[in-house]
């Protein structure tokens, strides 16, 4: 049930997830390997967290990012 956009963000989100961090990737990254726009990326990743399958947490390095993490 996932539009063009969530799709793109979900695959960059699960990509950098088993490529990188265990403690999630930050929105910044998610921008520049998906190749959106931040507006965007913001709207599909809160559309994400609000049906529950990804969490957002606040850097603990930068509190100006926040870390995307995928949900188990």
């Amino acid at each position: 049930h996932f539009t063009p956009n969530e799709l793109k963000v979900f695959y960059t989100i699960i990509i950098r997830a088993a490529c990188n961090d265990k403690d999630g990737s930050n929105i910044t990254d998610i921008v520049e390997n998906s190749g959106m726009s931040r507006s965007t990326v913001y709207k599909t990743l809160k559309k994400l967290s609000t049906e529950g399958i990804i969490q957002l947490h606040q850097s603990k390095e930068d509190g100006r990012e926040s870390l995307v993490l995928l949900n188990s």
